[in-house]
């Protein structure tokens, strides 16, 4: 479309297609003008102006606040402290005068706003925190949701901060408190034991829930030693100082334990002892459910070589004679299998001498087998304290155990320390006294300890209630007569024809032949529940 052009303003030189110097969007030297005169006399932008503005705008710098950390990246530190915060914790917040409870209250609910945590860390710090006493549940009809922004405003951070929060140390009366957690006014049976927690916590729940994710537990381990090392470095209490720093170490121990623990147990019982397994012990788990750690029948030859070479280097050579023959004899062998807990008590690599003969051998066999050299480890019987209703062996308790050797690869007993506890299922051949590894059921690192806290999570208080106790006469009880409760076709209620059964028979004397009896009477001898069924004959 064309546009009306005024022809006194226009000049031959615009016909040709020139442009004035005085209107043009560029200078004589090429720089873009700033402004135009318009007919008006003011100065409108031109279209090098609106050019540079639009490059200047593309060009200013994002002023978006950055990223904040997490708090838990590997060379992470708390910024410095100003004086006035520095006076507040040392004053207000921790002095020695103020009870212990409410100093480390007010710890756990700080740490928690300066750090970001995801569902993961929030879930297992939590747990950190319950076992040892702080109520860590979900709070009810509070936080700030519900808060104007002008009463929000009237309120400080502090204030806010135990407004929102769900970590507190629980106060108040008998019955006014949840007995799960540590209260200062019922101090029984609760000790300051930050080393004990952790331990717990580390070998327990922290094992059990992050299982082979060994990412998951290097989170909870980072959790809880970054909250160690702030209350360490804020002086929260300087009187467990020294318990919290062991229990700090207790973190870098676990973190270079329990993944070795994890690798070893893949390798159980290794080559020694599933030949064992195959020659004497294949199909004769006797009450014991698995039986797949032993190797396939058609490398029944390859167990007697492995087997072989192991018992004349390890063994004495009369026993290894004897041993021999027992592998050429066809048939059964006596054995006697158990579920034992062992604890480590040394470790015995093979010597060098030892080194050089397996060497030899597996020189002189070539490249189908390749044995590993074999070391001993000394173990004890020892008893786990684990929640579940166990017996402790009468040894145990009586202190007289006696270490017993057991033979294993030389790359597995690396793996292995002094004080781990192993649960697992042996075999002995009795002709020998000669015991053998099976299988493993865990492996427990030398810390491992059982908190008794880790029992009283699903725990409920006892309240009153007007409802009778449960009894072997309440219908719905899995019985074979839990229908003759039920509303019969005359109108009875389920409640009076139980009472007429326990008047027609004296208590403690109730049988089942007398429940029929009685319940056929309570039916008025119809021999019917209201459903026209006989008593005693399937539907």
């Amino acid at each position: 479309m064309l546009s009306r052009v005024d022809n006194d303003s226009a000049t031959a030189g615009d016909a040709a297609g020139h442009v004035d110097n005085e209107t043009s969007p560029h200078a004589e030297d090429g720089t873009p003008r700033l402004a135009v005169a318009g007919p008006d006399g003011l100065a409108t932008p031109s279209v090098g102006e609106l050019r540079e503005v639009i490059k200047r705008k593309k060009k200013r710098p994002n002023n978006r606040k950055k990223k904040r950390g997490t708090g838990f990246e590997e060379y992470f530190c708390d910024p410095p402290m100003t004086l006035e915060e520095y006076n507040e914790e040392q004053n207000d917040l921790y002095p020695a005068h103020r009870p212990f409870p409410e100093r480390m209250q007010e710890c756990v609910q700080r740490f928690r706003v300066r750090r970001r945590m995801n569902s993961d860390q929030n879930k297992l710090f939590s747990h950190y925190l319950m076992l040892g006493g702080v109520d860590a549940t979900q709070r009810q009809f509070q936080g700030t949701s519900k808060m104007t922004k002008g009463e929000l405003n009237e309120l400080t951070k502090g204030e806010v901060r135990d407004i929102s929060a769900n970590d507190v140390i629980q106060r108040g009366g008998d019955g006014q408190y949840d007995t799960r957690f540590y209260n200062p006014d019922f101090p029984e049976h609760w000790d300051v034991d930050f080393t004990g927690i952790v331990a717990g916590y580390l070998s327990g729940h922290l094992s059990d829930v992050a299982m082979v994710d060994m990412e998951l537990f290097k989170s909870g381990v980072n959790v809880v030693s970054n909250f160690l090392k702030y209350v360490d470095r804020h002086d929260v209490c300087p009187e467990y100082s020294e318990d919290i720093r062991e229990a700090i170490d207790l973190c870098e121990q676990a973190l270079e334990e329990i993944p070795r623990i994890l690798d070893v147990t893949t390798k159980f019982p290794g080559d020694f002892n599933s030949a064992a397994n195959t020659l004497f012990c294949k199909g004769r788990m006797e009450d014991f459910e698995f039986d797949n750690y032993a190797m396939e029948p058609s490398d029944e030859q390859p167990a007697r070589t492995i087997f072989g070479v192991h018992a004349a280097i390890l063994l004495d050579q009369e026993r290894s004679g004897r041993l021999a023959k027992l592998m050429s004899e066809k048939g059964l062998h006596p054995i006697q299998i158990a579920e034992e807990t062992f604890e480590v008590v040394e470790i015995s690599p093979p010597s060098d001498a030892v080194r050089a003969y397996y060497k030899q051998v597996n020189q002189h066999l070539g490249k189908n087998i390749d044995i590993r050299p074999c070391g001993s480890l000394t173990v004890v019987p020892t008893f786990i304290q684990d929640g579940f209703d166990r017996v402790m062996p009468k040894t145990v308790a009586k202190g007289s155990v006696s270490t017993q050797v057991l033979f294993l690869e030389e790359d597995m007993l690396e793996s292995l320390g002094v004080g781990l506890k192993i649960e697992m299922v042996t075999f002995t051949l009795s002709a020998e006294d000669l015991k053998f590894i099976k299988y493993i059921r865990r492996i427990l690192p030398e810390f491992y300890t059982y908190l008794p806290q880790e029992l009283m999570f699903h725990f409920r208080e006892p309240r009153k209630t007007d409802r009778p106790a449960r009894s072997i006469h309440d219908k719905n009880t899995g019985g074979d007569h839990d229908d003759m409760f039920e509303d019969s076709d005359a109108g009875e209620d389920a409640d009076d024809v139980q009472e007429k059964i326990l008047e027609s028979v004296p208590v403690g004397e109730l049988s089942i032949e007398d429940g029929v009896a009685a319940g056929q009477e309570a039916c008025n001898g119809g021999g019917c529940c209201g459903n026209g069924t006989e008593i005693g004959e399937e539907e």
